[in-house]
């Protein structure tokens, strides 16, 4: 996500590494400094907002103790996945300091006992949204990445995804190209909200939510102050019935 600092300096609270880098004794300050360098983090955002650049979270909840990639395959953290990986988005939450949160593909089994974050209810709506009190733009890491594209298809991922609150769907269409894929996903939204299988409203809010960050960047003149949301394109598509938005 975001890093202000040399990797050597970055916001951890990884209780392995800090065990690795602490005696017991300093277990205690190392998490302290830990929440102190989110404090720290806090003003450089809030001299970014001032200054009309967005900033974006991510990997939401969290993967500091991932063992794996989810460019490569299912990630389970269930094991190894602390609640303490919530206390920098809740510190930069609290702050107004995130104007959208990218979400990863790990799967926990005690945040959501089916469905990796990226299509969890439970984690997105509940968690984050409603516990966490988030109400910006919430971002899926790349669809195609192998945590999601070896277990699931293109229709169930998008269901699962809008269903869970997902506002913008990130593909960075290079760890499988398709040429053809932003027609895919536009029929394939448009196939579910034929099914009633997403809510019109819920795409309604995401196109609101969306609209206010264009017109955000627009009015800001940022043109050479890149946004961003990560090194692959981001790409929403929006049908409200018989009114279409190809954004």
């Amino acid at each position: 996500g975001f890093s202000s600092r040399p990797k050597s300096q970055r916001i951890t609270t990884n209780r392995t590494m800090i065990r690795r880098t602490f005696d017991e004794k300093g277990i205690k300050y190392a998490s302290e400094l830990a929440l102190q360098n989110v404090r720290d983090l806090n003003k450089i955002l809030e001299w970014n907002l001032e200054n009309n650049i967005l900033t974006v979270g991510k990997h939401f909840p969290g993967q500091g103790n991932a063992i794996g990639d989810t460019h490569n395959r299912f990630v389970d953290v269930s094991k190894t996945w602390k609640s303490d990986e919530l206390l920098p988005y809740k510190e930069l939450i609290n702050n107004n300091s995130l104007n959208a949160i990218m979400v990863s593909h790990i799967f926990h089994n005690e945040l959501d006992k089916k469905y990796p974050a990226t299509l969890s209810k439970s984690i997105i709506r509940d968690l984050l949204k409603e516990k966490m009190g988030f109400d910006g733009i919430v971002i899926s890491d790349d669809p195609q990445m192998r945590a999601i594209s070896d277990k699931y298809d293109l229709e169930t991922v998008l269901e699962l995804m809008i269903n869970a609150g997902v506002d913008i769907f990130c593909f960075g269409n290079n760890l499988i190209y398709d040429p053809n894929i932003v027609k895919k996903v536009y029929l394939v939204i448009n196939k579910l909200l034929d099914k009633n299988k997403i809510s019109e409203n819920d795409i309604k809010r995401s196109y609101s939510k969306k609209k206010s960050i264009c017109l955000y960047i627009f009015c800001s003149r940022l043109a050479l102050r890149t946004i961003k949301f990560s090194c692959c394109a981001a790409l929403t598509i929006i049908k409200i019935k018989s009114q279409i938005n190809l954004i």
